[in-house]
């Protein structure tokens, strides 16, 4: 058994003799300095696996040896030095995985992985694996939560282990279930072995690269190794033999609890000693005066005349004087307990979503589905914010705005990347040509502060076909590293984390550069059932949607509206039209900054233009007395001064002209001053001369940092509304909705007719942080302030605006059909 394990423990060995240097982007051709380091040792993570035996190399507190032992092997018929050597080849192998974390990931299947004519039987067994390792994962952490209770019961998480044991049960006592595989014992071993091992080693990567604090490196990569002999053990042994011996545990367990709870009521009711007669009174005192405890406290201190030293002599009565000589706290529990529920939780959630959900509204078949996660830069260009975006195997999606969040799926991005990178160098050195219908599309760009590298994120993504399985794990696993069920995880033991040890949270924050990215999963199956590739469909998937494509989202005559026509641009053509997008954004923000936005005004400065005119009524003024004086009396009945006169109504013509063709109201003082008070957005657009929709972006984006009060007739998504407010008399374009942070999404209604349910991720507060979850049995309420197209613009009809209303009081959904993707469609 052991050198069964032994050989399984080595499927995944990165190359090692590469220096831990900093990545070159080939995007970019430059340098990029994020590179996670390791900040523990070998020998620091072996002592947090032997912490059980009283080792206070690993441990801060020197305590007693005989703590109980998680992810225990000797339940598996294991002797303590076996497990120990298993230890010890599973910490090894995820040490030299995370010791360079530059290298690729590679997936080691040895072969064994099938490669059928079609995706069908790929998923199906891929399912059939996953849920094997999903049920020994609930075996593992309901046999570590047992243990716990058998020590420090405060500690368990009742509802964890509850779950785990109903899953167990229901699995393999109540309804066993046929062991897959194909007979092949050999063979599924290796692939059982094979899977936990990537699994276990992209979460190393993963935790490795969150933060590199030595306490955290060394403790999630101890319980990952020990998580990863565990179910290994638990699968060689034969899972249903191993949980009838664990649930007999438990039951074991609480009979002896109800035993013991029983004999203590029994001796409190009979004990009349006096240390149990003062531990009594202490808790029951009523004595009224100066021994009044809780049932009889004053209201507030002074009350009844009693004053502030009444709370001492309460906290005198309830403090009972014993002698105790235990020894000081064993942190031992609680941080292994930490421990012991990140490798689970994080295993858990990478898993789940390898097995195909069952509802009625996910797509049929276990190889339809498009695996999505997408974050851009939203907001203008002197106020820009990430949106993070992802749609799972079953077609719901999810939306954040939160910093760390979205630093913390760039983490999972880099994992994506460095798995490409390994199934680019295995088809190259195989020679692999067979296609197993699945394609994985990658594009993952830094963007600094400048111009410059900002024009790097219109690269068109790649995509690489996957020839097997193996290939398919290799990507998929840590493509779900970027799924929020992951991110959230992570991020909950972080902050568990720092608060154990008293680390601040700045400290433990994700150290990622800005970027945008997409990374997609898609299979030839789902594009062939998937209605978003219907000829005239107004709606996409995530990863075909114009959320991907940054320059989509602004309006531009040389932008085509259509994602097909899009992606048959040219790089050069993109390039350019993003460039003049960039310029004229910049000219904007650097010109918004000048502009005085009151509550229902905007001031703008126009020194140039005043100057400009007042000058030319000037010239005709000068020219009038000009010729006023020349011509003299050189023409009989002609008066010389009549043409100055003329003159001087022209000029003043000129100017009436000029302070009314821009705005509907222009006071002199201002007019003098070289200001214009604008009062409606097309006036804004008048007197600036910026491109309309540019405008509407800037102010949605920007707007609670003025005071600006909009109204009517097509404010809507503003948040401040007032009758007497500046007016949005210009209907902004579904992309521009887009570019602020704000997504409209179709869905199927009950009665099976199509709507729109917009969802605003923009950050219109200071610490602002907004997520959305869209379930395909989901709904909008009026209190969330929410807005829907009740009747969205089909082909054929006279008006093609989307009218956004309020939620009448709810409105329910039974379906998600994509992302809204009508780029140049009005809203209003």
């Amino acid at each position: 058994m052991t050198e069964a394990v032994r050989r399984g423990s080595t499927l995944l060995n990165p190359n090692m003799n590469r220096r831990a240097t900093d990545p070159e982007n080939p995007e970019t051709g430059r340098r990029i300095t994020m590179t996670p380091r390791l900040a523990t040792s070998m020998k620091a993570v072996m002592g947090t696996i032997r912490a059980h035996l009283g080792d206070t190399s690993s441990e801060a507190a020197a305590t007693p040896s005989g703590r109980p032992k998680f992810d225990d092997l000797s339940q598996c018929d294991v002797s303590d030095a076996d497990e120990d050597k298993l230890w010890q080849i599973e910490a090894k192998r995820l040490f030299d995985t995370v010791e360079d974390m530059s290298t690729e990931l590679t997936f080691k299947s040895y072969g064994v992985f099938s490669q059928p004519d079609g995706t069908s039987l790929y998923y199906d067994e891929l399912a059939e694996l996953a849920e094997q390792i999903l049920v020994n994962l609930h075996i593992c952490r309901f046999d570590n939560e047992l243990a716990l209770l058998c020590s420090a019961s405060g500690l368990v998480e009742m509802d964890a282990m509850g779950t785990s044991e109903l899953i167990i049960k229901n699995r393999l006592l109540d309804n066993p279930k046929p062991s897959i595989g194909d007979g092949n014992h050999a063979a599924l071993t290796k692939r059982y072995f094979a899977t936990v091992d990537y699994i276990t080693a992209v979460a190393a990567r993963l935790a490795v690269s969150a933060v590199d604090d030595e306490m955290w490196q060394r403790r999630t990569l101890a319980s990952l190794a020990k998580c990863s002999a565990k179910l290994k053990m638990v699968f060689s042994r034969g899972p249903r033999e191993y949980v009838s011996r664990s649930i007999r545990s438990k039951q074991v367990l609480e009979t002896e609890k109800q035993r013991k709870a029983t004999e203590q009521r029994l001796r409190d009711m009979f004990d009349t000693s006096k240390a149990h007669a003062e531990k009594d009174m202490a808790e029951r005192a009523r004595d009224r005066g100066d021994g009044n405890v809780w049932d009889n406290m004053p209201a507030y201190p002074g009350q009844s005349g009693i004053d502030d030293s009444w709370y001492a002599k309460e906290l005198d009565a309830l403090l009972v004087k014993r002698e105790d000589n235990s020894p000081p706290a064993d942190l031992y529990l609680s941080h292994t307990a930490w421990g012991f529920r990140f490798a689970s939780s994080t295993l858990l959630k990478m898993v789940y979503p390898l097995v195909p959900s069952t509802r009625p509204a996910s797509q049929s078949g276990t190889d339809r589905f498009d695996l999505s996660t997408t974050t851009y830069q939203a907001g203008t260009s002197d106020n820009q914010f990430p949106i993070y975006m992802h749609q799972d195997r079953n077609g719901e999606l999810h939306g954040s705005n939160q910093q760390e969040f979205i630093k913390h799926a760039y983490l999972g991005f880099s994992l994506v990347k460095q798995a490409i990178r390994g199934i680019r160098k295995g088809q190259k050195d195989d020679g692999q040509s067979f296609h197993s219908g699945t394609v994985i599309t990658l594009q993952m760009q830094h963007i600094s502060g400048d111009v410059e590298e900002k024009r790097d994120v219109v690269e068109p993504p790649k995509s690489l076909g996957l020839s097997s399985l193996a290939d398919i794990i290799a990507v998929m696993i840590p493509l779900l590293c970027t799924s929020p069920d992951v991110i959230w995880s992570l991020q909950s033991f972080l902050k568990g984390f720092g608060e154990q040890f008293s680390i601040d949270a700045g400290d433990l924050a994700p150290r990622t550069p800005d970027f945008t990215a997409m990374a997609s999963l898609r299979t030839r199956a789902f594009q062939a059932v998937s209605p978003t590739y219907l000829p005239g469909a107004d709606f996409r998937q995530l990863s075909r949607s114009m959320l991907i494509h940054s320059g989509r989202q602004v309006s531009h005559p040389k932008i085509p509206t259509d994602t097909g026509a899009w992606d048959k641009v040219s790089s050069h053509q993109i390039k350019q039209v993003v460039d003049e997008i960039h310029q004229r954004q910049q000219r904007l923000a650097q010109d918004g900054r000048d502009w005085d936005i009151e509550e229902t005004t905007v001031g703008v400065n126009c020194v140039r233009y005043v100057y400009t005119v007042l000058a030319l009524a000037g010239l005709l003024v000068a020219g009038g007395l000009t010729a006023a004086f020349t011509i003299g009396d050189r023409l009989e009945g002609v008066d010389p001064f009549g043409i100055a006169t003329f003159s001087w109504v022209l000029a003043a013509f000129l100017i009436l002209i000029a302070k009314s063709v821009r705005v509907t109201e222009w006071p002199w003082r201002s007019f003098l001053q070289g200001r214009v008070t604008c009062r409606s957005l097309s006036e804004l657009r008048a007197v600036t001369g910026a491109n309309e929709q540019d405008l509407i972006l800037y102010l949605l984006t920007n707007e609670q940092e003025n005071v600006l009060v909009t109204r009517g007739p097509y404010n809507r998504l503003f948040t401040r509304k007032g009758d007497s407010g500046f007016s949005i008399d210009v209907k902004p374009e579904v992309r521009t909705l887009v570019a602020a942070g704000i997504i409209l999404v179709k869905v199927a209604l009950r009665n099976g007719s199509p709507a729109l349910v917009c969802f605003d991720l923009r950050r219109v507060g200071e610490g602002r942080d907004t997520s959305i979850f869209i379930k395909h049995d989901g709904r909008a309420a009026r209190e969330n302030s929410s807005y829907i197209c009740r009747y969205p613009p089909r082909p054929g009809d006279r008006i093609q605006d989307v009218l956004l209303d309020r939620v009448p009081v709810q409105l329910w959904w039974v379906g998600i059909l994509g992302i809204y993707n009508a780029a140049d469609t009005k809203v209003r």
